[in-house]
């Protein structure tokens, strides 16, 4: 056996076996974005960190939004129109409730609440 041979030998059994381990699942994640006392924050800015090409969308009227992500945790950017906001996505939520004026996230799976953070919001004029 040559050594060509041996290396397609050796490329034919890892080959498959990395591709398999680097699978980055896409799931798709909602969002609802309120501002205060239920009132829905359209227009708000959902964006993935670092994302090249950017990754993101935009909050409708009632304050929802979809957006695919990999299934490995990933920082998420809410920038509505004022306070910016930032927060680790955590998995395996399906759904992420985010209010505004109580400075909070909670995360969802299947219905159930399964993390609530509270958030340290900045605001333009804030002083840190």
């Amino acid at each position: 056996m040559s050594k060509s041979d041996l290396f397609i030998i050796v490329v034919c059994i890892f080959y498959p076996l990395n591709a398999a381990c680097q699978t980055d699942k896409a799931e798709n994640i909602k969002f609802r974005v309120q501002i205060c006392n239920n009132n829905p924050l359209s227009g708000a800015r959902i964006l993935i960190k670092d994302s090249d090409p950017l990754i993101g969308t935009t909050t409708d009227m009632n304050g929802e939004a979809e957006l695919i992500v990999r299934s490995d945790y990933t920082i998420c950017v809410i920038d509505p129109v004022g306070p910016y906001i930032e927060f680790k996505l955590f998995r395996p939520a399906d759904s992420v409730f985010l209010d505004v004026k109580a400075k909070k996230v909670i995360f969802y799976n299947n219905n159930k609440r399964i993390k609530k953070i509270k958030l340290n919001i900045a605001t333009p004029f804030s002083k840190n």
